[in-house]
């Protein structure tokens, strides 16, 4: 192994050790959990009953129901209101695109944004 490779393993390990730490060793371990029942100091092996008990529970498809049409609804309009916001925003800088060359500066005038129609090719500031 390079030195490189050494020193990149070196600045990786703390965010591979936190993230296995914090967040896929949870994630698997409820996971497991969920083949398991009785208190958490003794946890007996139960199998797939816990799935079959959720799976015949009308509470749990009421809340399933509950998910999927908040999610439907709350996505569109989060994303319908943040595009009204940023469009006086983005109409009012007359956003340009720069592309700085080392030759020079070119400035990219025919930018036409596709989420604010109302946006003129040419404008200039």
């Amino acid at each position: 192994m390079k030195q490189n490779q050494k020193r990149a393993w070196l600045f990786l390990a703390p965010t591979i050790i936190f993230v296995t730490g914090f967040s896929i060793f949870p994630i698997l371990r409820a996971f497991v959990m969920s083949f398991q029942g009785g208190p958490l100091i003794a946890l007996d092996w139960t199998g797939f009953s816990n799935y079959q008990y959720i799976f015949k529970d009308p509470e749990f498809w009421t809340a399933i129901k509950n998910t999927i049409i908040y999610a439907l609804v709350s996505v569109p309009v989060a994303l319908a209101i943040s595009i009204m916001l940023a469009c006086p925003i983005h109409i009012s800088n007359r956003v340009i695109v720069r592309i700085n060359i080392s030759q020079g500066t070119h400035q990219d005038n025919n930018v036409k944004s596709q989420a604010c129609p109302n946006t003129k090719n040419n404008d200039r500031r």
